[in-house]
């Protein structure tokens, strides 16, 4: 094939070398579109690195078979042309005989996410489409496919591929046991030259383990059979200890389970022996353990490219000296493990098992789905690299036809036929007993409640348990306690799993086992008034709901009732139809009487309430209530209480599940004792809560767009309320449905809102808070005050609401942008946001440092509390750029003096003087009897103040920076044109009169325009020279100096020299007061070196008036 320009002709020797696609595929008509149409199937995966680094003989494609050579990448996903993710990695070559270049020139890879590359994880879902969401990978294998693919140097194997084999492998490891290694298919790239279609994948290693299972990947260990890939070997080697001295009796078993996970290995054993898996177990496997007593070693199907060939391969008798097979042989010595294999078979090859004839076509045809849009492109890569590139004689072109072609043999003849030569392999191998299982009518699925499973068998006694347990005894083989000996059928009133075996002479069958769920009939609660849940007679049916999955209805009364629960109860769905203006309590007639919420085999349990009404249903159990699955608060009604909404959970609420709030309505938990451990949902609606009735306990709380966390509690004596949340709260949107009526009065505003009634409240949320895309937080009511405590990180946008304070926690680093769209944003410490806007106030104040990448639009609120030159003991809003007009400036002053610095900071060039002068200001003192109230002081305007911008040079954590700094000057002289312009013209007449007052009028008749006297401070009565600028020779040059004032801001003042006196085109700038600081000020005179060492210069100074 060609060969790019720069590109070696051979990788170490190796000469058959190929870098782009087949000339022969090339030219075959519609090859164009069809490989556009290909590399469109599915993501690409674009490597980017030196020629040098992949193909020189330092290279890493060069280098294959140099254990842990690496070399840097940048690997770049896209779908459709689209950059996804990108990230800096090292890349290896991945294998064992695919190392090898005469086996095959495409090499398996691996790419690891190192520090010293770039980040240490791939933080990014990128094996979405091989239906994990798992978004954090240290390490990923791009696997190229060796045996069973069209590169491989045998024939026969070539005629077998499908790109899809071990992929298939590990999805039905998965169907079966619910874990194993993950993987999707990528179009590879090396510098833009395509590579071919590449499977990528997980890899089982500790880090796996630790994501799959949680905790750390220091927790795990990790074997291969080439010996320890993580942790260490202990465990590994008294496991195999055990196997070795026998396991054939009970202690024997029992000893070795706990360092082997039996069913995982049986599912595990299974699915290689269906596959016929030829290049195993003397290698291709991996085994992970958490390291802990008790912790059984996992074993994970890995490089399965051997499997799917013959329908008669038999591999149930190979073992090995070490590893899963050696493991599996010495069990099968134990008759307990021989029948426990048999169950786990039964399991996978009948019924709706992952192993039987439809379900593992299925699974295959669907893999097959999503591949062979894509096979095209692996087709012209590497189709022809055995005819083309290396001698093979009157070699095929492997192409789509023969891809499709092994695709049909595997649906129609290998799948179909399979399941039974197996189940009889298994049975010639004592692995699956002679004597047929029973069988269900129907195999589980959703029955109504009281219907009848069909159990049949061909011979022997059935025995069926309906509380999940084994009709059998471990060991003794005796008939269970639970166990009851069945004819012709089961009747079913409570869901969950039915299991059956048959015993016949001695001998027990397989395991049947299925799961059902229930459809009960809807009890509907009967009496007006009040009545007891425990009698018959006030339920229609005359049938007392209590058991997991329950629905009940309870209608509408026209007066407040309370349904007695006279006993402990179990129900699963309550729907409370409140259209009218009733309250219905669901109360306890004494103490130990819980309710048990359970949705049972149904799923979640869930309290609906329904209607229009401005009624409400309580729930005011002392006795507690108990959430045994995960509860929907499923609220339509936006009615109810005013103050609790249309539900009201009271009292104690506990177990083991969470809240998932839904409907427009509101909820609301009320009362101390909630102390359920699951997750909280918010997707719709408000959940509301008391401080005493946070849920501390909680997996944590999620607020979802169109959903609101509402806090209600007022404070006592300044001192805040504490909500205690469990685990992180989760914030997204900017809170309950835009659809919902505009001032109804509903609290829309806010996913977290703080809202208790009345103002001059606190509270405090001291929970982590984490903000995901755009969220909200919403304050009601002046003077109520919100404090965040715990941590804030993420967003890409940050609203605070409400006319109410919002505090964020001291440290908060947060990159989106805020919006304080009204009331007041605070801080308890210095913070870093994004760019800052909004119409409402930021309060600067303790010596709080706030850095923000822009600000326009707040109000600036600063509190001034110690006089003098440095910003930093006050505090500053630090922002790179002003990005729009403030909203204004209120500076409160509360210490003595007559300069105090803080408010705002922006570096010399970002026009902060412009915009502090366009801004509305006003300026307090505290007064006792002033009429301004501000932070539980008051106030008055201060008449004799100024608000001035200044240069500085300070530091406020790191390096000294040059910027301008807000200054409150007391009883200064005038420090704006306009001030001394009317301080200059003391009738209104001459001071409105732009002939006489204007800036650039000499009204004096000496030629000294009115901006010149201000801005070098030139009096009426004293002789201007006194004050006119002079240039001064010194040792160290020529100086020139002149009066300045820094705040005098609405004025710029700059100095130039230049060689000539007439030509200042080519003037040196010395000073220019909107970019430079002053270098050196004596006694209001600024001192400028000239850098030009010359015995002739001129100097002049340029001034402009920035004012309207």
């Amino acid at each position: 094939t060609h060969r790019p320009a720069g590109y070696p002709a051979d990788w170490n020797g190796y000469t058959n070398t190929s870098y782009t696609i087949s000339t022969n595929a090339a030219a075959q008509p519609g090859h164009a579109a069809a490989l556009r149409q290909a590399l469109q199937a599915v993501p690409v995966l674009a490597l980017t690195a030196s020629v040098g680094d992949l193909f020189g003989t330092e290279g890493v494609y060069a280098n294959p078979t140099v254990d842990g050579f690496e070399r840097g990448v940048s690997a770049e996903w896209l779908t459709n042309g689209v950059g996804q993710v990108q990230i800096d990695a090292a890349l290896r070559v991945q294998g064992g005989a695919s190392r090898i270049f005469s086996n095959t020139p495409k090499k398996s890879l691996r790419l690891l996410f190192k520090d010293a590359y770039g980040p240490g994880r791939l933080e990014a879902p990128v094996l979405a489409e091989g239906g994990t969401p798992l978004a954090d990978f240290n390490t990923l294998i791009l696997r190229a496919e060796y045996n069973n693919a069209w590169t491989h140097n045998d024939g026969a194997q070539r005629l077998r591929g499908s790109n899809m084999r071990d992929q298939w492998i590990r999805n039905t490891q998965v169907a079966m046991s619910g874990l194993g290694a993950r993987g999707n298919h990528v179009h590879l790239f090396f510098n833009g030259l395509y590579w071919g279609l590449y499977n990528v994948s997980e890899r089982p290693d500790a880090a796996f383990a630790a994501s799959r299972l949680g905790g750390e990947r220091e927790d795990f260990d990790a074997m291969t059979p080439d010996g320890i890939r993580d942790g260490d070997n202990v465990a590994w080697n008294a496991m195999h200890a055990l196997a070795k001295a026998g396991v054939s009796t009970r202690d024997g078993f029992e000893a070795i389970v706990r360092y082997l996970a039996i069913d995982p290995l049986i599912d595990y054993m299974l699915i290689n022996f269906y596959g016929g898996n030829g290049d195993w177990p003397h290698h291709n496997w991996n085994a992970v353990r958490r390291r802990e007593p008790g912790a059984g070693y996992l074993f994970f199907c890995w490089d399965s490219e051997r499997t799917l060939e013959s329908l008669s391969d038999n591999r149930t008798g190979v073992t090995h000296t070490s590893g899963p097979a050696y493991l599996h042989t010495a069990l099968c010595t134990n008759a307990e493990y021989r029948l426990r294999f048999a169950d786990r078979a039964h399991r996978c090859l009948f019924n709706d098992g992952a192993l039987t004839p439809s379900n593992a076509a299925a699974s295959y045809a669907a893999l097959a789905a999503q591949v062979e849009p894509a096979v095209y492109g692996e087709a012209a890569r590497w189709g022809a690299y055995r005819r083309d590139v290396t001698p093979g004689g009157a070699i095929p072109r492997y192409g789509t036809n023969e891809w499709a072609a092994e695709r049909a043999r595997l649906l129609s003849d290998y799948f179909p036929a399979r399941t039974g030569v197996f189940v009889n392999q298994l049975r010639a191998a004592g692995l699956y007993p002679a004597l047929a299982a029973p069988s269900f009518t129907p195999h589980g699925g959703t029955l109504a409640y009281g219907a009848e499973v069909g159990v049949s068998a061909a011979q022997g006694t059935v025995y069926v348990t309906v509380d999940g347990s084994d009709p059998r005894v471990a060991f003794s083989g005796a008939v269970a306690d639970t166990a009851v000996a069945c004819g012709a059928g089961v009747t079913v009133t409570n869901a969950g799993v039915i299991k059956a075996r048959v015993l016949a002479q001695g001998v027990w069958s397989a395991l049947c086992e299925a799961s059902f769920s229930l459809i009960y009939p809807e009890p509907v609660f009967l009496p007006a008034g009040d009545g007891a849940w425990q009698v018959a007679t006030n339920w229609q049916g005359h049938l007392v709901p209590d058991g997991a999955g329950t629905q009940v209805r309870i209608p509408a009364a026209a007066t407040d009732r309370n349904i007695v629960v006279q006993q402990a109860v179990t129900v699963g769905r309550l729907t409370f139809e409140q259209d009218g203006a009733s309250v219905t309590r669901l109360r306890d007639a004494a103490a130990g009487y819980a309710v048990h919420l359970d949705g049972g085999a149904e799923g979640n349990a869930c309290i609906r309430v329904c209607g229009s009404g401005t009624g409400w249903a309580e729930f005011a159990v002392g006795s507690g209530c108990v959430l045994h699955t995960p509860l929907e608060l499923d609220v339509a009604n936006l009615g109810g209480n005013g103050e609790y909404g249309a539900l009201r959970l009271r009292e104690a609420w506990s177990g083991p599940g969470g809240l998932i709030k839904r409907g427009a309505g509101m909820a609301s938990l009320t009362g101390d004792g909630k102390t359920f451990t699951g997750a909280v949902e918010v997707e719709e609606g408000v959940l509301s809560m008391t401080a005493p009735a946070a849920p501390a306990q909680a997996a944590g709380v999620r607020v979802q767009p169109g959903g609101q966390v509402r806090m209600t509690s007022g404070s006592s004596g300044g001192v805040p309320r504490v909500y205690a949340l469990g685990g992180t709260v989760t914030v997204e949107g900017l809170g309950r449905d835009a659809a919902l009526p505009e001032g109804a009065g509903l609290g829309k505003s806010g996913a977290l809102r703080y809202d208790p009634g009345a103002p001059g409240n606190q509270a405090m949320l001291d929970s982590p808070l984490r903000l995901v895309g755009a969220a909200g937080v919403h304050v009601e009511g002046t003077g109520n005050t919100l404090l965040l405590a715990g941590t804030l990180e993420g967003g890409s946008r940050l609203v605070k609401s409400g006319a109410g304070t919002l505090m964020l926690p001291s440290g908060t680093a947060l990159t989106a942008a805020v919006e304080v769209a009204n009331g007041t944003l605070t801080f308890a410490g210095s913070a870093a946001l994004g760019a800052l806007g909004g119409a409402g106030a930021v309060r600067i104040e303790g010596g709080n440092v706030i850095t923000v990448p822009a600000a326009g639009g707040v109000v600036i609120e600063a509190v001034l509390q110690q006089a003098g030159d440095d910003a930093r003991v006050n505090g500053v809003l630090r922002t790179a750029a002003i990005s729009g007009a403030l909203g204004g400036l209120r500076l409160y002053v509360s210490g003595s003096g007559t300069t105090f610095r803080g408010a705002l900071f922006a570096p010399l060039d970002a026009g902060l003087a412009a915009a502090v002068r366009a801004a509305p200001q006003a300026v307090y003192v505290l007064d006792a009897v002033g009429e301004h109230l501000f932070g539980g002081m008051r106030w008055r305007l201060a008449g004799d103040a100024q608000v001035v911008t200044v240069p500085v040079r300070v530091a406020w954590s790191g390096p000294e920076e040059e910027g301008r700094v807000v200054e409150v000057r007391f009883g200064a002289a005038p420090a704006s044109y306009r001030a001394w312009r009317e301080q200059a013209f003391a009738t209104p007449e001459a001071c409105d009169d732009e002939a006489v007052a204007g800036p650039w009028a000499a009204p004096a008749g000496d030629g000294i325009a009115n901006l010149t006297r201000y801005a070098l401070g030139m009096g009426w009565e004293t002789p201007a020279a006194l004050r006119y600028p002079r240039c001064e020779e010194t040792v160290e040059g020529w100086a020139y100096r002149f009066p300045y004032d820094p705040g005098r801001d609405d004025v710029t003042c700059v100095v130039e020299a230049s060689a000539t006196l007439s030509d200042w085109s080519a003037a040196q700038r010395l000073f220019d007061s909107r970019l430079d600081l002053p270098a050196r000020l004596d006694g209001g005179w600024l001192i400028l070196r000239d850098p030009v060492p010359a015995p002739q210069r001129f100097y002049r100074l340029r001034l402009e008036w920035d004012g309207p």
